[in-house]
């Protein structure tokens, strides 16, 4: 078998806030002859995540996914409010809802804390009270999650590393390697004055990515895109090559240069005046064109539900990889 210079999985899925069949089915036809391999949901830390968790998770069964991406936030107030114990009983509902998935469950806890638009992480709590949060929530679901299947998503917003004022240096902010399992960066494109990933473009991603790196001790620790997408936006003719498909294109290819990317969530929807859709452009434009092209080298194609269990393992420290062919790992003695 014949495969990219990676030789692993890389998992590919799209950011719906509710996402159907129909949505899920229309962008894999968008995206033939891949296949989407993960989806992502939203839900609510205080409510116990009873949102969408239930019609998504068994709506991934059914399509075959060995993944889902699921984003805890509270609605309200800071991460540090959970410190206290108050929303315990709600955090064992979700470690507990994880064990009905067959698959693995990228968990995101407040994403992009580093922004100044959410009601927690930076300019709403400090840097500890943040960690002591994190901590105190990943220790209760690792607690109900009795079929350990779940992963810990410590994901920034990215732009630091370039100096762009809308968000704060997130390192001080790592909750330690003992509470994160994967490091993530959401990334995207609106305007020229919103500069995202962005001017340099090749250089502001993997700048990033190096300093959560360094913050976690750890060059090798597995990195993903929990979020990413790009605005048809005509400042996207200065970038070679140039459009959303040359956005996509730059992007696609840092994660194939990085040995250990292990998935990406395409945002595919509108989201108010800038329009992150794959096919913004037409079902068969440039950019569902360039998307596909990169994915492929990123991805052994097919990927079953096992080999996509097996691949997440390579966080696990109790695994080593002997097989390289799929780095299907082997027990240490």
């Amino acid at each position: 078998m014949t495969t990219s210079k990676k030789d692993r999985i890389t998992l590919v899925g799209i950011e719906e806030i509710t996402g159907s069949i129909t949505d899920y089915t229309s962008f894999n036809t968008e995206i033939s002859p891949l296949s989407l391999s993960m989806i992502s949901i939203f839900d609510n830390l205080q409510s116990g995540g009873s949102w969408n968790w239930l019609s998504q998770y068994t709506m991934a069964e059914s399509l075959g996914m060995g993944a889902i991406q699921w984003n805890l936030s509270p609605v309200t107030g800071t991460l540090n409010a959970f410190s206290a114990g108050t929303y315990d009983t709600q955090l064992a509902a979700i470690g507990a809802a994880i064990n009905s998935f067959s698959g693995t469950v990228y968990i995101r806890i407040c994403g992009e804390f580093n922004g100044t638009w959410q009601t927690f992480g930076n300019g709403n709590e400090t840097a500890a009270q943040f960690i002591a949060g994190w901590q105190h929530v990943v220790t209760k679901l690792k607690l109900a999650n009795t079929n350990h299947n779940a992963k810990y998503v410590w994901e920034p917003y990215s732009g630091w590393t370039m100096g762009w004022g809308a968000v704060v240096d997130p390192t001080t902010w790592y909750p330690g390697n003992t509470y994160v399992d994967v490091l993530g960066l959401d990334v995207y494109w609106n305007d020229a004055a919103f500069p995202g990933p962005y001017s340099p473009y090749g250089m502001k991603v993997p700048g990033d990515i190096a300093s959560m790196r360094a913050a976690a001790g750890n060059a090798n620790m597995p990195v993903c895109f929990p979020e990413c997408g790009c605005d048809e936006n005509a400042a996207l003719s200065t970038i070679s090559p140039p459009g959303k498909a040359g956005w996509i294109t730059d992007l696609l290819a840092i994660a194939f240069a990085d040995p250990n990317f292990i998935y990406l969530c395409w945002w595919n929807e509108v989201h108010g005046a800038y329009d992150y859709s794959l096919s913004s452009s037409g079902t068969n434009s440039a950019s569902v064109a360039a998307f596909v092209a990169g994915v492929k080298t990123l991805m052994i194609l097919p990927a079953t539900p096992e080999q996509i269990y097996q691949e997440s393992l390579k966080t696990d420290p109790h695994y080593s990889y002997t097989d390289t062919s799929l780095r299907i790992p082997r027990r240490r003695r």
